[in-house]
């Protein structure tokens, strides 16, 4: 997504505490298409270790709430114009990098929504009130987060839209 030199235009985040059982299929899904940041909350396991060795810049930052923990994580990313944050037990399904990069692309477009494809013991959820919710996860690095738990961005000023693809949440 970017060429020797510049800066990457989409970074990928993903905040951990503990995640070496999740992490390595999360950074696979990522496959080099962007660079990666490691926000981690204080892992007592190997998550820096298989970080680092995946490529990713690996930043200690005590947890205090989420919102706060994303919104530093904005901070250390600023330089890139487009941020996609990825939980540990998730994946970007190629479909989906197709989604984001066309997303970056667009003119005028502050962020993107995902719905989640969430799988349990291996099966997809079908119903619920899950199935259909929209979460942000694809913003410019001013973006900033409220409320400590079920974090948000509160801006009507953006420019946003629902991608079409699902992303994977084991």
């Amino acid at each position: 997504m970017s060429g020797a030199g510049s800066v990457a235009p989409l970074v990928v985040v993903i905040l951990t505490l503990n995640e070496e059982l999740n992490l390595p299929k999360a950074l696979a899904s990522i496959d080099g298409r962007a660079p990666v940041v490691v926000v981690d909350s204080g892992s007592t396991d190997r998550t820096e270790e298989i970080a680092r060795a995946a490529g990713a810049e690996f930043i200690a930052h005590p947890f205090v709430d989420y919102a706060s923990q994303r919104n530093f994580a904005l901070e250390q990313v600023a330089r890139h114009p487009w941020v996609f944050f990825l939980d540990a037990d998730e994946e970007l399904s190629p479909p989906l990098w197709r989604d984001l990069e066309e997303a970056i692309a667009e003119e005028g477009l502050d962020g993107a929504y995902v719905r989640l494809d969430l799988r349990v013991l291996g099966r997809a959820l079908t119903h619920g009130e899950f199935r259909d919710a929209r979460i942000l996860r694809l913003m410019r690095p001013s973006a900033r987060f409220r409320r400590g738990v079920n974090e948000r961005v509160y801006d009507r000023s953006m420019r946003v839209r629902t991608l079409p693809t699902r992303l994977i949440h084991r």
